[in-house]
């Protein structure tokens, strides 16, 4: 019974693409290894390029400690049935037509849709958001005389010592809010996972548009909103509506002049509901928060190879 059970975790593991303990992953690289039916990579392999490098590398390289603290992940075990790549479009921006037919990740673009993980996501990226100036006078900050008000007896009155304090007008605030950081702590992989979820689901909605390149000849706002309304990404009686299309461009250039993009920043300036954000910082509120996605060629590659899982060849 435990043997089936350990087989049953590995299995959907494998499926998953998730690194298991050493013990489960040494096992079974032993079975794997005797049984002729199924090919599977040795496992010396790994050892011997990791036996050549100093402990120096050894500490900067990933791939090393993941090796080091889960084991070497067993390939080719289980056949994965879900295809590796999914087809999309790639259009053309002036026109809106599709050129030809791209392979994405399935793994970046296809992903499980977490409700749960993009709650947790978006709250960590919105906690990070607040400033935090809110501020309230204590007592000892509060302007007024420290001395007794009124006598102590004779008034028929209850007792009062300092007008500071918090039951009078113009008195201070008893526990009130201090600055502050609101910044909550995630963990990388559950904020990459919560990435994979938005982009999944602008690319079952339809919401996800790819085009070939985003350089645009003219820096004219009329060209640049006429284009975007005849494509049906900008619905102009909708104009009042302050998300309506993002583009995640790689805006990480020497000077602005170098920039490839420079034409689409000044177009898009004036034309309310249209922005314009780096890919590298990119966030999953900002996706969900606006209707279209539209990247180019380059930040497609730019997202799939940090939302990929980690290659261990």
């Amino acid at each position: 019974m435990i043997q089936q059970l350990s087989r049953l975790i590995r299995t959907t593991c494998l499926q998953k693409q998730v690194f298991l303990p050493k013990f489960i992953s040494k096992k079974y690289s032993t079975e794997a290894q005797n049984t002729t039916s199924i090919q599977n990579e040795p496992t010396e392999k790994f050892f011997v390029k990791l036996n050549k490098l100093t402990p120096e590398e050894k500490k900067a390289d990933k791939k090393y400690r993941l090796l080091a603290r889960f084991g070497p992940p067993l390939k080719n075990l289980v056949p994965n049935p879900n295809p590796k790549t999914v087809q999309a479009w790639l259009k053309s921006f002036t026109i809106n037509e599709p050129l030809r037919i791209i392979d994405i990740s399935s793994y970046v673009f296809t992903a499980p849709i977490r409700i749960d993980i993009v709650h947790r996501v978006v709250t960590y990226e919105r906690n990070a958001m607040r400033q935090g100036t809110h501020f309230t006078r204590t007592i000892s900050e509060v302007r007024g005389r420290a001395g007794k008000a009124f006598p102590q007896k004779g008034r028929g009155k209850a007792r009062v010592g300092t007008i500071r304090a918090p039951h009078f007008r113009s008195g201070a605030i008893a526990h009130g809010p201090k600055p502050r950081s609101h910044a909550t702590k995630i963990q990388a992989k559950v904020w990459k996972s919560g990435l994979r979820s938005a982009l999944s689901s602008k690319f079952a909605h339809n919401q996800l548009v790819v085009v070939d390149s985003l350089a645009l000849d003219s820096h004219k706002t009329g060209l640049c909103f006429k284009n975007l309304t005849a494509n049906g990404w900008y619905d102009e009686a909708k104009k009042d509506v302050s998300s309506q299309i993002l583009f995640l461009l790689d805006l990480k250039e020497p000077t602005p002049k170098d920039c490839p993009y420079k034409n689409l920043i000044i177009a898009t300036k004036n034309i309310p509901g249209v922005t314009i954000k780096d890919v590298k910082n990119c966030l999953v509120y900002d996706i969900l928060r606006y209707k279209h996605l539209i990247i180019d060629t380059k930040s497609l590659l730019y997202l799939t190879k940090r939302l990929s899982p980690i290659q261990t060849e």
